[in-house]
């Protein structure tokens, strides 16, 4: 079992790691966040496309089987062309169709691609795609880099890009094909290993498949392989999970909750355990709970708001916490240390609160997230869980690893 560098390893026994860097959209979230759920609607065609609409359309296809860093090895679909052909240069050579995909008319999607281009543009019209209406073929714009967009570099020339696109009113079909604007005479290979034309979640917010799970047509992601678990012996169910902008597992405040399955009935006191977390609230109003045990039961509270600096943020067996509004947006790394006696919670690696505790048992298992009432709102890019208390050093080390990380 690995679980980061410097990490404490022992007595883990649930933990995820979507891969979130503060600002560093170039950190690989690979090691253990698959991706949200998604099913690629995108159906791949091996043939040729061209309709009477275009002009200047020439294909000359083919497959490779290449590896890709951080993807791994894939067959590839090509074309080699000459910019200048078939018009001297005056427009733009329309490659290949890549697929076409059935969608719904004023809805939100997001593509994502990998690819590769022997050509000198920097931002090149990597796919194009058009809307049929069930009568003609509406030309809706290219998927590039633009401010709107986003790509970022795989190594060796390989590129991940992705964005977002609304259908329009009467689209019921998107047909997906490949160009670059560029002139001169020399030839060229342009390269894509796969296309995801993923639907959006409610309220737009878009989501993205990670390059080293580029979906195969109709291919999907389940809710218990979007998120590995550390320790790599738990399925971690996202279904009642939402995913931002950068397909990171957010939490709304509204229903979002990640439920561990872990300790419910447990008793603190004959055994201990440890809770970590990175931690980013984005209110400062409201109660607000990351972790809860499902309810306070009969004196059987655990439950933690944000360790900002204020008052006591725990809730320990029966006594209530001080306080629990958030008064930062900051990532904080927090721990809560049940030792058998004494609950101990630590911010950024210092102890800032204890509450003693008697014999008792958790009124259920451990949620991320809060509970109803009390839902956090903000982003818990890591969560750790450990079969024992950790000492102050022990929380310090763990600190230690992922505070440059998050500019804490």
């Amino acid at each position: 079992m690995y679980s980061g560098p410097h990490i404490k390893r022992d007595g883990l026994v649930f933990g995820y790691d979507t891969g979130y860097s503060s600002g560093d959209l170039n950190l690989s979230r690979g090691r253990y966040f698959k991706g949200p759920l998604s099913t690629n609607l995108l159906q791949r065609l091996n043939t040729s496309y061209s309709n009477t609409q275009t002009t200047n359309f020439y294909a000359v296809a083919g497959e490779e089987t290449v590896k890709i860093p951080k993807v791994g090895k894939r067959d590839v679909k090509y074309v080699e062309y000459f910019n200048n052909y078939p018009n001297s240069g005056t427009c733009c050579p329309n490659l290949f169709n890549y697929g076409e995909a059935t969608v719904t008319p004023s809805t939100s999607y997001t593509y994502s691609i990998v690819y590769k281009h022997t050509g000198g543009y920097t931002h090149p019209n990597f796919m194009y795609r058009y809307e049929y209406n069930g009568g003609t073929y509406n030309t809706e714009g290219g998927f590039h880099s633009t401010a709107s967009d986003r790509r970022r570099h795989l190594g060796n020339g390989w590129y991940h890009a992705w964005g977002s696109f609304t259908t329009q009113s009467t689209t019921n079909r998107l047909i997906c094909y490949s160009f670059l604007y560029n002139y001169g005479t020399t030839k060229y290979k342009f390269y894509v290993a796969a296309i995801s034309i993923v639907k959006n979640t409610s309220g737009g917010t878009h989501l993205i498949v990670p390059p080293h799970l580029i979906l195969q047509p109709s291919t999907s992601i389940s809710s218990t392989q979007s998120l590995i678990d550390l320790t790599k012996t738990t399925d971690i169910d996202v279904s009642n999970v939402s995913f931002d902008s950068d397909g990171q597992p957010t939490f709304d405040g509204t229903d979002d909750i990640l439920n561990t399955g872990l300790f419910s009935g447990r008793n603190p006191s004959t055994s201990p355990f440890t809770v970590e977390a990175i931690l980013k609230s984005d209110t400062t109003s409201g109660n607000r709970m990351w972790l809860d045990a499902t309810s306070n039961g009969s004196n059987q509270r655990f439950y933690s708001a944000l360790d900002d600096g204020g008052n006591n943020p725990l809730g320990i067996q029966g006594s209530p916490w001080q306080d629990p509004v958030p008064n930062t947006t900051n990532f904080i790394h927090q721990t809560i240390v049940m030792d058998g006696s004494t609950a101990r919670s630590y911010r950024n690696g210092v102890a800032t609160y204890t509450k003693s505790y008697t014999s008792y048992t958790l009124a259920g298992p451990l949620n991320i997230g809060g509970r109803s009432g009390y839902r956090w709102i903000g982003t818990i890019p890591i969560v750790k869980v450990y079969n024992q208390a950790l000492s102050a050093q022990e929380v310090q080390q763990n600190y230690n690893a992922y505070k440059s990380r998050f500019n804490i």
